[in-house]
């Protein structure tokens, strides 16, 4: 399986890490990643929000929800994969990943708050 994560952090870098142990995935994009990600995979510097180059890849997207347990334990969610192909309409995509975002977000809506004082 080809796989595609999104986003340049270090959450993306583990994610990426655990990915790359699996004995079913064959190819890991990590867009627009960074230097962690690119030792178990293939960054690519695009646009997050531009659909259109990252259905060019024809990968699937794993949506993986993090939840914070404690201060420094974490649980890892990973749903089933969004197979996006080429013909399909950025309003389906955009659709599709706000469903599940959405599914996320609803389950533990504390997580989701900017807590930690980010704008004073």
């Amino acid at each position: 399986m080809i796989v595609g994560v999104i986003g340049s952090g270090g959450r993306e870098h583990s994610i990426c890490e655990a990915l790359y142990k699996s004995k079913d995935i064959d190819k890991i994009f990590c867009f627009p990643g960074n230097a962690g990600t690119a030792t178990t995979s293939q960054n690519i510097d695009i646009d997050i929000n531009d659909y259109e180059k990252l259905k060019k890849f024809n990968c699937k997207i794993v949506p993986i929800y993090i939840q914070t347990i404690d201060k420094f334990n974490y649980k890892l969610k990973v749903n089933n994969p969004i197979d996006f192909n080429k013909t399909e309409s950025i309003q389906s995509i955009t659709d599709k990943l706000n469903i599940v975002l959405e599914e996320m977000i609803l389950k533990n809506p504390e997580q989701w708050i900017w807590s930690h004082n980010r704008w004073k």
